[in-house]
């Protein structure tokens, strides 16, 4: 490769990674209000009152906005670590 190619291929590239960072916005999110109504053990098809050595049950926790900003695409997760439970294969 020339020195010429070598050249224009690095300012391109450059200038590839600046117009990126010009390009990036950074979003600062706020913590929202939210409460906890309600949380049960449920089969698939009804809740239950679960017992050492259940199976294939799942833990429902009910969550409610209480602050005034509409939420949306709320993800939650639940980490298991150092617990008798464990997430389902």
């Amino acid at each position: 490769m020339n020195r010429k190619n070598l050249f224009l291929t690095v300012f391109l590239v450059f200038a590839l990674l600046l117009s990126m960072v010009q390009t990036t916005t950074l979003v600062q999110a706020q913590t929202q209000k939210f409460s906890i109504t309600q949380v049960y053990w449920s089969s698939e098809t009804e809740k239950v009152q679960a017992k050492p050595g259940d199976k294939n049950l799942s833990l429902n926790v009910v969550i409610q906005n209480t602050g005034t900003e509409t939420m949306s695409g709320v993800t939650a997760k639940l980490y298991l670590e150092n617990t008798p439970f464990r997430t389902p294969a």
